[in-house]
């Protein structure tokens, strides 16, 4: 029985292993600085904040020459870390120049603007945004909750669970992106890094994504992270979405949660082949890593029935406070790097970022940020 085949939380446990193994290496911290570069800009009051515009290789080159040192330190101390130790570069190379060729000019633009920006090798960055389509370390948990459960407004609330190795949580940043051709976007992310693993846009539209297991993987498609950021990009509700992804080629499969500022949200369970929508129930609609809408316990994540423990003993309408918990529930504590609160039809959102699990870090309000 292959590694694919087998339950869920064997699936879990055989990366934790893993990751165990993995060594903790050194790295040169590079603290980040404010600064500007040729329209972009950035600051640190109160979360490091990149500001990008233009056309897509100015935005990569703002993006390398701003956080260059960073992108630097996180792909030589960490990213390079995990892929030595799973793939390989040579196997983790072939599988990214097959991704490549689903780019559009656009996407290998900002790239090469990146690199350029950054001294990084083209290569390097191009394995940075395709190693996870290729091997799947991505946890997560998402709740999303539409009018009829809060009596409000529709609330998406969102942990990133990725290991740490004593490096990353110190790297979040907020990425604002003001492209030439395209929707204003804002996403969470990490230096090096122009996807979109959460993130909102002006009209409201928000996602969130967490990979799931079990399921049917390619590499003949989009990297997702590309992917979801070119559809925040394109889209501005949940149904625009949907019709966005059904006309590309997707890769690995993913849960992605989403909601958009008309009040609406979903859960997408996505594979290279099929998209199947979860509609919120009595208003609510939650994923972790495994497909729900498939009745199997070997497709059980123990963070999902952490989620529905919630539900059922709940009473009365969600807050925001009640996301908080639920996320609180479910966080991971080595490798809860990222928790967010998005509030679509506001436009706004609450962020934690820091040294895991970052739900017991200190929220910041975003807001008015276009």
């Amino acid at each position: 029985m292959s590694l694919s085949d087998t339950p869920l939380s064997h699936r879990l446990w055989t990366i934790f292993r893993h990751y165990a193994r993995l060594p903790f290496v050194k790295w040169r911290a590079f603290p980040f600085e404010p600064g500007e570069f040729e329209g972009g800009r950035l600051t640190l009051d109160p979360i490091p904040i990149l500001r990008l515009e233009g056309a897509p290789y100015e935005m990569g080159r703002q993006h390398g020459r701003l956080v260059g040192k960073q992108a630097h330190a996180l792909y030589e101390s960490y990213l390079r870390t995990f892929v030595e130790l799973t793939l390989g570069r040579d196997q983790a190379l072939v599988a990214a120049r097959t991704m490549e060729r689903f780019l559009d000019d656009a996407m290998k633009a900002e790239l090469r603007g990146l690199a350029d920006g950054a001294e990084l090798r083209y290569e390097d960055v191009l394995l940075s945004h395709t190693f996870l389509d290729a091997y799947k370390l991505l946890f997560c948990s998402v709740v999303i909750a539409v009018r009829e459960a809060t009596g409000g407004e529709v609330l998406l609330g969102r942990n990133l669970d990725f290991p740490s190795l004593g490096i990353a949580h110190r790297a979040s940043i907020l990425v604002l992106h003001e492209p030439a051709d395209g929707n204003r976007l804002a996403t969470v992310g990490f230096p090096g890094l122009t996807g979109a693993l959460s993130g909102m846009n002006e009209h409201g539209l928000s996602l969130g994504v967490l990979e799931a297991y079990n399921q049917e993987d390619s590499i003949k498609g989009i990297p997702y992270a590309l992917l979801y950021r070119r559809a925040l990009e394109r889209c501005a509700t949940v149904s625009e979405l949907r019709e966005f992804l059904l006309a590309h080629p997707r890769t690995a499969a993913t849960n992605l949660g989403t909601a958009d500022g008309t009040g609406e949200g979903a859960v997408f369970e996505l594979t290279h082949r099929t998209l199947n929508i979860r509609s919120p129930s009595s208003g609510l609609v939650m994923a972790t890593n495994h497909f729900a809408s498939i009745e199997d316990e070997n497709l059980q994540c123990p963070r999902y029935q952490a989620l529905r423990e919630y539900v059922a003993a709940h009473r009365g309408p969600y807050t925001e406070s009640d996301i908080h918990a639920m996320l609180r529930r479910v966080a991971l504590p080595s490798i809860t790097l990222q928790t967010m609160v998005f509030r679509p039809e506001r436009r706004s959102f609450v962020l934690q970022i820091g040294k895991p699990p970052a739900t017991a870090r200190r929220r910041v309000e975003l807001s008015g940020l276009w």
